[in-house]
């Protein structure tokens, strides 16, 4: 078998990879959200740390001063999402849209 750049190492790891493919085709939640450019840093690294809850686009780059992000959350995860949406909005500024952009 030629080598692609990783190897499992145990069945462990194998049965993760297999969840994970599986957990991929799901179809997700779509949340719009304005926020300052500026607190880009803080946002996306702070969901993806929650790895496999949110993926984070920017549907449509923006002139000024804020941005509109999408975050695609898994089904599974839409409880803990809303959660940690609540919490974060105490520490940082920005507004949820509505709707599809």
């Amino acid at each position: 078998m030629p080598y692609i750049g990783f190897r499992i190492k145990s069945k462990m790891q194998s049965k993760l990879c297999n969840y994970k493919n599986i957990f991929m085709i799901k179809d997700s939640i779509d949340y719009f959200l304005k926020v300052k450019k500026e607190d880009i840093y803080l946002i996306c690294p702070f969901f993806e740390a929650f790895e496999g809850m949110v993926a984070i686009r920017t549907p449509k780059p923006e002139e000024g001063p804020f941005a509109t992000l999408k975050l695609m959350v898994s089904p599974d995860f839409k409880e803990g999402f809303e959660k940690i949406l609540l919490n974060l909005s105490r520490r940082l500024s920005f507004e949820r849209i509505l709707g599809k952009i």
